[in-house]
């Protein structure tokens, strides 16, 4: 458009401008890159904008890695398989896919295995909770409930029992670490076994725990009470358990129990019961050995008594067993079988000759001291804390030996006696086990702030149909 359509007050109206041509946008030539100097200087050299400078350097970049690509490619379609050391590439490329491969169906078969055991055990734990006619709860209803049972039990002079269409609520503690329990099993009493049940009871050298200490000997060879055995520990009497009481208050309730009583034990672990160490080690070597199994395994080790030397700051190193149970960790005394055979009686029965030997002191629950899985604060291998720098420590292993640190400056030195594998089995199953005890001992109060328990915590559990 001419200056001359310009008209005073703009374009002129009745100028039309010519229309193009046909093909004259095809002769037009096309826009190429912005085109800019390098300097602010009008005199200095054309150069490319900062954008489209990036995108040609880019471009070459591309190129190059594109070219370098192929060659690489071409080297290799033409590698030479007689050249030195191509063949041993090639092999152990080949291996480890090969390797790749197969750790990747075992794998597969594996989780698929694991998916099938979990499944079962879903649907056991599933038949077994509907068939249980108990749930729990721990509101303001349940504790009125159980507060209005022991004022009843209180002014009757008896145990706290069920009334007739009510439920029993029950106060039980609750585990610190999960060891276990298909070893439980229910008797019955009835008055053909009295005046008195004839078992005797005693209390946990270090704890409250109720365990039986003997049992009689027409007793034991009753049909169907044959599993009733020395060291079982007492778990339940008339449905109520007795996790959260003290041994008077137990005795008490055993007391004022009427016919017939029911009661439910734990007996103790036998060889059968459990996987050997190097069974458990062997597994874990072939790969086909999970971490919660394995550790399941090391608890019930621990649970039935693993042999070790206890090391001490003042005396000399001694060898001692050391349990495990959900609530805490104790070993044997010193000189522990000595004092057991010292503690031994024998009594004259009054129609025969003959001694009768009556069983001494339980090597497990009299002779046992202890410390609550709460107190453990972590573990330690080889020989770091102070008693196994003394003299009388010196000649323990470094390889066999750990310490478990309690609260305060207290130390539990032991020294395994087996390799360092099994050391480093149990310092690993010490380290998962205070790991656990640590997740229930902390929790979130009202105000929201952390609170460390000191105890196991109790719960009150709702039991439909109890007697």
């Amino acid at each position: 458009v001419s200056f001359s359509n310009l008209g005073p007050f703009g374009p002129r109206r009745d100028v039309v401008a010519a229309a193009p041509s046909r093909g004259s946008h095809e002769r037009r030539p096309r826009a190429g890159p912005c085109i800019s100097r390098k300097t602010k200087e009008i005199t200095s050299p054309p150069a490319c904008g900062p954008g489209q400078e990036a995108v040609s350097r880019l471009q070459r970049f591309g190129r190059m890695c594109i070219s370098k690509q192929r060659r690489i490619a071409k080297f290799w379609n033409h590698l030479s398989g007689t050249a030195a050391g191509v063949r041993e590439v090639l092999a152990d490329a080949a291996e480890r896919r090969i390797r790749d491969r197969v750790d990747r169906t075992l794998g597969a078969a594996r989780n698929k295995r694991t998916e099938g055991r979990l499944r079962l055990a879903a649907r056991y734990t599933q038949r077994m909770w509907r068939s249980k006619r108990a749930y729990a709860f721990n509101d303001e209803n349940v504790k009125v409930m159980k507060h209005a049972q022991e004022i009843f039990a209180r002014a009757d002079g008896e145990v706290e029992h069920a009334s007739a269409g009510a439920p029993f609520v029950v106060e039980e503690g609750e585990r610190i670490v999960q060891v276990g329990a298909t070893e439980q099993y229910e008797i019955k009493f009835t008055e053909s076994d009295g005046p008195s049940l004839p078992v005797v009871f005693k209390r946990h050298s270090c704890s409250e725990l109720t365990y039986v200490h003997s049992v009689g000997k027409d007793m034991a060879m009753k049909k169907g009470r044959d599993q009733l055995v020395p060291d079982s520990v007492l778990l339940v009497v008339q449905s109520y358990p007795v996790s959260s009481l003290a041994h008077d208050q137990v005795m008490h309730r055993l007391r004022s129990a009427k016919w017939p009583v029911t009661l439910r034990f734990s007996r103790p672990l036998t060889d059968s019961d459990v996987t050997p160490l190097a069974r458990c080690l062997q597994l874990e070597q072939q790969g086909e050995l999970p971490d919660d199994l394995k550790l399941q395994m090391l608890k019930r080790l621990l649970s039935k008594g693993v042999a070790v030397r206890k090391h001490g700051s003042r005396k000399q190193a001694y060898d001692t067993v050391v349990y495990l149970n959900e609530t805490m960790l104790f070993w044997r005394v010193r000189d522990a079988l000595k004092q057991q055979a010292n503690s031994k009686v024998r009594k004259k029965k009054k129609t025969e000759d003959v001694q009768e030997e009556v069983r001494g002191l339980s090597l497990k629950y009299d002779l046992t001291k202890g410390v609550g899985l709460y107190d453990l604060r972590y573990v330690r291998v080889g020989k770091i804390s102070s008693s196994f720098k003394r003299y009388a420590s010196k000649k323990a292993p470094q390889d066999r030996c750990l310490s478990l640190f309690c609260a305060g400056s207290k130390t539990i030195d032991l020294e395994v006696l087996g390799d360092a594998k099994e050391r480093d089995a149990f310092a690993w199953a010490f380290d998962k086990i205070i790991g656990e005890a640590r997740a229930t001992r902390i929790f979130v109060d009202k105000a929201g702030a952390p609170v460390a328990r000191s105890e196991p915590k109790k719960r009150l559990r709702m039991i439909l149909g109890a007697h």
